[in-house]
């Protein structure tokens, strides 16, 4: 909140937090119940992981719930999709260099440096968030009216990534 920009209020808080695992939420994400118990489970479970994937619901004013990322098994040769609240290790950050400070879409160009970079990312199977749409959501509000435009000036300060669409 206030007038320092999301990204760089990120990168300020990672840099004083002394923890080996981070994770961003927002006001439109709010965990399911069962999320903070598995997720320490598959922590766990995967020692090696540098990002965790986990999927989200959507739920709309009318309650209405989709999947809308789920975390599957990863194909031969390509990256699961990566959700803006999956976990990842404070190293990993520091070897990109933090967040975007530049786009708002600062979260997939953080993913596509982290991949660029090495990062094992695991997937924890199943849709563990839940992503509320409402009209006043950051996401409603400066993402969806301009967000091809934003995935075009991401995808082009990233050009080692094959990804046309987010």
């Amino acid at each position: 909140r206030g007038s320092i920009p999301l990204p760089a209020a990120i990168n300020a808080g990672l840099r004083i937090c002394p923890t080996v695992w981070c994770a961003m939420r927002s006001a439109d994400d709010a965990p399911l119940p069962y999320y903070y118990a598995d997720l320490l489970d598959a922590l766990d479970a995967m020692p090696d992981a540098d990002v965790v994937s986990v999927g989200a619901q959507a739920m709309n004013e009318a309650g209405d719930k989709t999947c809308i990322m789920p975390a599957a098994p990863m194909v031969a040769g390509q990256n699961p999709q990566i959700l803006g609240t999956s976990p990842f290790r404070k190293a990993m950050w520091e070897k990109v260099g933090g967040m975007d400070e530049t786009t708002p879409i600062f979260d997939g160009a953080f993913w596509i440096d982290c991949v660029r970079e090495g990062a094992k990312v695991k997937v924890m199977p199943g849709c563990s968030w839940l992503f509320r749409e409402r009209p006043d959501s950051f996401s409603r509000t400066m993402i969806y009216p301009q967000r091809e435009a934003l995935w075009a000036d991401v995808l082009k300060r990233h050009p080692y990534t094959k990804e046309t669409t987010p």
